[in-house]
């Protein structure tokens, strides 16, 4: 019992510790999504894992299957989760960011151009992410 409290205090402080970034996907609500073998339907919030050194980044391909007034935009793109200092004191703060496609976003992808978006830190302007996205 007691090993079992320790493995699971453990867990939690590594968990405080930022190894993981959340990235929560909220628009298009309905969209559907494909990632790292699983699907998912907008709004969404992921936990996806961070490298701990800089200046590197961990790519996630993935689809999306975007509902619009035409029928479904199917795109294809990478979720690139950008690595920043284990020691950062704020690092659990910024750890969270939101992603949404505009309507200019989706008028672009719908004419055959691609879109890239960089996700910023909610309040601390850190980068978290960057996607690139285009038509399947």
């Amino acid at each position: 019992m007691r090993r079992c409290v320790i493995m699971s205090l453990g867990l939690i402080l590594l968990v405080g510790c930022g190894e993981v970034t959340t990235v929560n996907f909220v628009a298009p609500s309905g969209t559907k999504m494909a990632i790292d073998g699983e699907r998912y339907v907008w709004p969404v919030g992921l936990e996806f894992s961070r490298p701990m050194k800089a200046p590197t980044e961990k790519a996630y391909p993935f689809t999306i299957s975007l509902p619009t007034d035409s029928g479904l935009l199917n795109l294809k793109g990478t979720l690139s989760i950008v690595a920043f200092p284990v020691d950062d004191p704020e690092m659990d703060a910024y750890a969270f960011s939101s992603f949404f496609l505009t309507d200019e976003d989706i008028a672009k992808l719908q004419k055959g151009a691609g879109v890239r978006k960089v996700g910023h830190s909610q309040g601390h302007g850190k980068i978290v992410y960057r996607i690139q996205l285009e038509k399947e």
